[in-house]
């Protein structure tokens, strides 16, 4: 509730850099906690990223960079867009800034700011690397990440932090792209304040971007606990949430408070005039109070006029006043002089909800009585005649009763203020909580913020040829990405409304994905499927599917294992002994994995949807300590009267002589080559358990029209290795030509078409 002036010297103690998207101002760094500390013995540095900054209504980001920044910390603020320009001309002058280029809000100025990216980026390396990211954004319909990007970038200096903290998981989404562009660093903690989580609308658009900042960010600190479940049922690795109370500087709400004197009690309500804030339900209890008292409604918004509306209808004008959007000068004395404050939140049709809010932690840092619902994250902070009032949402009966045995003096309420005073010192005070935020910071940096932002090392910078072309390639539509690149592989441009040949119904799949192939293309989550319908013992045994992988994982492996990750195709990695691949080596290869989004090879859009993870399984080995073959089995089932398998046998699959030779279900081998494989010089030998192989493909095989089944066939055992539904992106060379168009025309069959 604090007034500007309050605010704008609140801006002024916290002495970091505050960056926004028009200046940079630098001051100096006090030292205080331990704690604060990075490794080498600097304050901890610390980058908080806002959507908009300054604002009156955000001032808890503000406190929290004071708190951080007074325990120690070296704190810095980045805006994503202006804040309020009142704010930025009260400290403007005070120091030196850096102007950074602005982008306009219209959609051609954000797309002529992505599109001038993209020419830096044909002769900058940095640049390159934030235009592939922003192209990737783009694809995902998230402009506001890709103009993020195009912005930061043109500082021209990466922003090194030991930690970023993003307001609101939109904000955390728009931080990790620019994690991936490499323009910022550190270990990535995300706060959520309630309606990232609640919003229908915003769900629905940023809840596949949520489950993959839970798998790539290192902290998620929702408000309350009451959030906390949410993002855990979400998916989110409990290990990774930590509650974060963002709390108050108690210091500039002095507590002085009595009994009401006055013989009519005085309620204030502060808060946009928008449907969560449930200041109908405050209007309707005015009815039914039957002792003196008068609602004081602080605020304006869409809802103003109706609202009005209701005080008239009800014939409650006597005992409601608006009084409209105020100043916060004129809210602290309103404060000061009313005996209840009343925020009866309500879940608003949308889905909406409130967190904790602020105004509720100072007027009871204040001693002012509270009165709320049973809300959000608000039960958390006010504890039901103890330390405040709580009633059901919407009940403006309750309401009204609370009211009234306030003015009949049912309740002590000196110890009520006393109580809810204590609550806010101990739980919902920002320097505490600062402290705490600095610890779980330090958890999550030692030694993993450098490699937290998902940076590539490259030893060799691309040429200027490369980076053109993969500029051109990162901006392309998936439809004429998709044809120019058949055309290239295959030598003409596929059919994609009617298509004829096998790949070119491969593309087609590429562009409309059946659901399934999302799930059953995760290589962790269709382990599950494969259980159900082969059993558990043709499953390869996991050794470990750590949250992070660092040097406790790797000690506890055994001396032989494979590294996989679950998101693609090729990434497996075969260890024989450790004795010959370091830890260092696999963090960089697992750090080069999770970076890749698998679907911009080939535009494979089911692979978007699969939350990058490492995992270990146990090393195949047969009886002469060799590597099985990988026996691939291309099933066409669906409508045909019974299913047509050919099959891939890859042998020496990582040696010096890999071979691919195709046969029918006969094991007899067939004149023609699939993909970049050579053929063998002789025949195979039949599998012992060729048969039982063949029943699992079938069986795996059973519910789509067209998968390829990987198998490992091996001293009569049979393992299951991966589930195919794009093979070679629908650009797989077939030797001759005509297999394409008859595989076409079987899959055309199994289809019905």
């Amino acid at each position: 509730m604090g007034n500007q002036k309050a605010l704008t010297c609140a801006l002024r103690l916290a002495k970091g850099p505050w960056i926004s998207g028009d200046f940079i101002l630098d001051r100096r760094t006090r030292l205080s906690v331990p704690g604060a500390f990075n490794d080498e013995g600097q304050p901890m540095r610390i980058l908080i990223i806002a959507q908009r900054f300054p604002v009156l209504s955000e001032t808890f980001i503000i406190e929290q960079a004071r708190a951080l920044r007074e325990a120690g910390a070296d704190v810095s603020i980045l805006s994503l867009t202006r804040g309020d320009d009142s704010l930025v001309r009260a400290i403007d002058g005070e120091c030196p800034s850096f102007v950074s280029p602005r982008c306009g809000a219209s959609r051609a100025a954000k797309m002529l700011a992505v599109a001038r990216l993209a020419f830096r980026g044909l002769y900058n390396r940095r640049a390159h690397r934030a235009c592939r990211v922003a192209a990737r954004a783009v694809s995902r319909r998230k402009w506001a990440a890709a103009v993020d990007i195009a912005r930061v970038s043109s500082m021209n200096s990466t922003m090194q932090c030991d930690a970023v903290i993003a307001h609101f998981g939109m904000v955390g989404v728009r931080a990790q792209y620019l994690r991936e562009a490499g323009l910022i660093s550190g270990a990535l903690a995300t706060v959520f304040h309630g309606h990232d989580l609640t919003s229908r609308k915003l769900v629905e658009s940023y809840r596949r971007e949520y489950l993959r900042l839970f798998g790539r960010g290192q902290l998620f600190l929702p408000v309350s606990q009451f959030f906390a479940d949410r993002i855990r049922d979400w998916g989110c690795d409990p290990e990774k949430i930590h509650v974060g109370r963002m709390g108050i500087d108690i210091d500039r709400f002095p507590f002085s408070r009595c009994d009401p004197s006055s013989t009519t009690l005085s309620i204030l309500l502060v808060g946009r005039m928008t449907e969560k804030k449930g200041i109908e339900y405050a209007i309707r209890a005015m009815a039914y109070v039957s002792s003196a008292a008068k609602l004081t409604i602080v605020g304006s918004g869409q809802l103003e006029d109706s609202l009005r509306a209701l005080v008239v209808e009800l014939k409650v004008e006597s005992r409601v006043c608006f009084l409209g959007a105020q100043p916060h000068s004129k809210v602290r004395m309103l404060m000061d002089e009313t005996d209840v404050f009343m925020l009866p939140s309500v879940t608003a049709s949308d889905g909406d909800m409130e967190g904790v809010p602020v105004a509720l932690m100072e007027a009871m840092a204040s001693g002012v009585i509270t009165v709320s619902s049973r809300h959000g994250g608000i039960p958390e902070l006010i504890d039901h005649g103890v330390s405040g009032f709580l009633v059901n949402e919407r009940d403006s009966v309750g309401l009204a009763k609370v009211v009234d045995e306030i003015a009949s003096g049912v309740y002590n309420l000196v110890e009520i203020a006393a109580n809810a005073r204590l609550k806010i010192e101990e739980r919902f005070n920002s320097r505490i909580e600062a402290v705490r935020l600095l610890d779980r910071l330090t958890s999550v940096c030692d030694g993993n913020h450098v490699l937290a932002d998902g940076q590539l090392r490259q030893s060799k910078p691309p040429s200027l040829t490369r980076r053109f072309k993969e500029a051109g390639k990162s901006l392309l539509p998936d439809t004429l990405f998709l044809r120019l690149l058949h055309k290239k592989c295959i030598g003409r441009f596929p059919q994609l409304r009617n298509p004829v040949t096998f790949n070119e119904q491969i593309l087609q799949r590429n562009l409309r994905p059946d659901p399934r192939y999302a799930v059953l293309s995760d290589k962790l989550a269709t382990r599950a499927y494969v259980e159900k319908k082969l059993g558990r013992q043709h499953v390869v045994p996991l050794i470990a599917v750590p949250a992070d992988f660092c040097r406790e994982v790797y000690d506890r492996l055994p001396d032989q294992f494979v590294m996989k990750a679950n998101h693609g195709s090729s990434f497996v990695k075969l260890v024989r002994s450790k004795s010959e691949t370091s830890f260092e080596e696999l963090k960089q290869l697992e750090e080069k994995w999770l970076s890749t989004d698998f679907y911009w090879v080939d535009r494979e859009r089911h692979y978007r949807e699969i939350k990058p993870r490492i995992f270990f399984e146990t090393l195949l080995l047969d009886r002469d300590g060799h590597i099985p073959a990988d026996f691939k089995v291309h099933c066409f089932s669906g409508n045909l009267r019974k299913p047509v398998m050919y099959i891939l046998v890859i042998t020496d699959r990582f040696g010096s002589n890999t071979r691919g030779d195709v046969y029918d279900a006969s094991w007899n081998r067939m004149e023609i080559a699939i993909g970049p494989y050579k053929r063998s010089d002789h025949l195979l030998a039949r599998p012992e358990n060729l048969d039982a192989l063949l029943k699992a493909a079938a069986t795996l095989a059973s519910d789509f029209e067209y998968v390829r089944v990987d198998l490992y066939a091996f001293d009569n055992r049979l393992y299951f290795g991966e589930l195919t539904f794009t093979p070679g992106g629908g650009v797989l060379p077939f030797t001759p030509d005509r297999i394409d168009y008859e595989w076409g025309k079987l899959l055309s069959a199994a289809r019905g078409v």
